[in-house]
């Protein structure tokens, strides 16, 4: 998933930031700062991305803190309080010119929030493979008349969603099911390609 990858290679780069040249080098601080905020740009909208695969319907708008707080009531994100003093910092770092603050907001990131984001990371990755293994457990299940929506990231059946490339699944799924005689209604989605 390009959201989790995204994530995951923004929190790398911040996880080897170097904090010791933090402490004396003013654009480096700089530079820690801003890669956290984008790292915990990505971490919100990919917790977001993997909350609508578990079928999550609130997770299909709304903002950082609504997806967070949905997160931690379904349980993807583990420690409420960090991740909303996250957000809240995120919020005023660009506003931070006081040296304490600043030297606050360093330590924070390196042994609050880098930790808060490799366990949701961590998390996430489990999720997303759940997410991916409940459709070979699923599609077993079907009745002979099922309804398939086809959308440009993946598929519903019956209403369920399945993020995964709809071509893969159903090129083996569907052969079987038309030689017994099933009947599926398909449905093509603003943003389905074909190919």
């Amino acid at each position: 998933m390009k959201k989790l990858d995204n994530f995951s290679n923004c929190l790398n780069v911040l996880k080897n930031a170097d904090f010791k040249l933090a402490d004396n080098n003013e654009i480096y601080r700089t530079g820690v700062i801003g890669q956290f905020n984008l790292t915990f740009e990505l971490a919100w909208k990919a917790l977001q991305e993997v909350l609508k695969l578990h079928g999550a319907e609130e997770a299909s708008t709304g903002s950082p803190r609504e997806i967070l707080q949905l997160g931690y009531r379904l349980g993807f994100v583990d420690d409420s309080a960090v991740w909303l003093l996250m957000l809240k910092k995120r919020n005023t770092s660009v506003h931070v010119y006081n040296e304490d603050e600043v030297d606050e907001m360093i330590l924070l990131i390196r042994d609050s929030f880098i930790p808060a984001f490799i366990v949701l990371e961590n998390t996430l990755r489990e999720k997303l493979s759940e997410a991916e293994s409940d459709w070979t457990q699923y599609h077993f299940l079907l009745d002979k008349n099922f309804t398939l929506c086809l959308m440009a990231e993946g598929f519903c059946v019956n209403g369920r969603y399945f993020r995964k490339p709809w071509y893969q699944s159903m090129l083996t799924l569907i052969p079987p099911l038309l030689s017994e005689g099933c009947i599926i209604t398909v449905t093509l989605f603003p943003g389905f390609h074909s190919n």
